[in-house]
């Protein structure tokens, strides 16, 4: 039963409820920035989706690295001994994700995909990709993220 965003009951919550959740999700991810982690997502929208909902801390964005992804577990062991995964749950998503995993592995980074799970688990598989999560961002809080983390 969905109707308008704004106040609505969505399959499995207010629209209110998913906005927290977001909230809940994003204070643990710049907790996990603050212990050193590094974020990697797909692209821009995602990197501006997270930075708009408050995610402060370090970020890469995979896609944008074309040919350089081939260094990435170089690269990113060099500065962060841990990476936090959060690509989409489709086809490409999966992928990049066994990819990422094995480079990051084998230079030593610790790779969690936890959070992705939690991510995409709080929203009951109505969100599926990262960029997604923008409507929980653009309604509802001026400034968007950073009045409400």
């Amino acid at each position: 039963m969905q109707t308008s965003r704004r106040g609505s009951q969505s399959r499995r919550g207010s629209f209110k409820e998913m906005q927290r959740r977001l909230q809940d999700l994003i204070r643990l991810l710049n907790e996990v920035a603050l212990s050193g982690a590094v974020v990697l997502v797909e692209g821009r929208r995602d990197e501006a989706v997270l930075r708009a909902a408050g995610y402060r801390g370090p970020l890469i964005k995979v896609k944008s690295l074309g040919h350089e992804a081939r260094n990435l577990g170089e690269r990113i062991s060099a500065k962060y001994k841990k990476a936090v995964l959060l690509v989409d749950f489709d086809r490409e998503g999966s992928k990049l994700l066994r990819f990422i995993r094995r480079e990051l592995s084998f230079y030593g980074v610790e790779v969690d995909v936890n959070l992705r799970e939690s991510f995409f688990e709080a929203f009951y598989g109505e969100v599926r990709e990262v960029e997604a999560l923008r409507r929980f961002v653009e309604e509802g809080y001026e400034g968007a993220g950073l009045k409400w983390i």
